[in-house]
């Protein structure tokens, strides 16, 4: 059975925390075990909506887990491409040809990027980076990631910073 649902409100905290206004929550909708999603772990995001496999799908993502938290940010990145116009579903498309989810190789980038780095990501890479710093203040309150994000963090509703297509 699928179970379809809006954000809480502690979700919604903690997308505010992260993309400020630069996310309509109230448009966002979590999907979990839907038929078509394998049980391998992975998520899918399209268009504001995030799939979760049933195994993985939470009630309240922002009383769960640090990973689970890490998770559900990546997959928000995802939202916050689409609600600023970046086509999620076609880059997503095209980063599987090139190979870039064989390995997770896709998701790879450098932890010490400067200025300007961000918006030459992939949107794998910006999802991973985004969850990467939002965890490092929360556990730690400081991050590395700070440089690169910086433009994302001042202006999160910008298109200047979405992905890199290829």
């Amino acid at each position: 059975m699928t179970v379809i649902r809006t954000l809480t409100a502690a979700e919604c905290e903690l997308v505010h925390a992260v993309f400020g206004d630069g996310v309509d929550t109230a448009r966002v909708r979590i999907y979990g075990g839907v038929w078509w999603l394998p049980e391998n772990g992975a998520a899918f995001s399209v268009g504001g909506r995030i799939y979760f496999p049933r195994a993985h799908y939470r009630d309240d993502f922002a009383q769960e887990s640090p990973a689970m938290q890490h998770w559900f940010i990546h997959e928000m990145t995802h939202v916050w491409q689409s609600q600023q116009g970046f086509p999620v579903l076609v880059a997503g498309v095209w980063l599987c040809l090139r190979g870039g989810y064989w390995r997770r190789r896709g998701y790879r980038y450098a932890r010490h990027c400067t200025l300007g780095g961000f918006a030459r990501m992939n949107m794998e890479q910006q999802a991973d980076a985004v969850a990467d710093y939002f965890m490092d203040i929360r556990l730690y309150g400081q991050s590395r990631l700070e440089a690169t994000l910086c433009e994302f963090l001042r202006r999160p509703h910008g298109k200047a910073v979405l992905p890199r297509f290829w």
